[in-house]
């Protein structure tokens, strides 16, 4: 894992602005796009907790497909 440096540079007026790497940027956009869908994040939940139950659950790529369009 890459150790990313967030560098916040101070603007006067507290108009700050923080610089981070595209990569966390990006993660952060896909968290938000996550969370803002409750469908798509309650099933991603739903799927932790299988996981950590020990559940395997199978799908074909046609099945996964499918759930995209949902």
């Amino acid at each position: 894992m890459y150790d990313y440096e967030t560098i916040i540079i101070t603007r006067k007026d507290n108009k700050n602005v923080v610089m981070i790497s595209q990569d966390e940027y990006n993660n952060l956009m896909e968290n938000l796009y996550i969370m803002s869908n409750k469908r798509y994040y309650d099933r991603l939940v739903k799927s932790r907790k299988q996981i950590e139950r020990g559940e395997i659950v199978k799908k074909s790529t046609e099945e996964l497909e499918g759930m995209t369009n949902e």
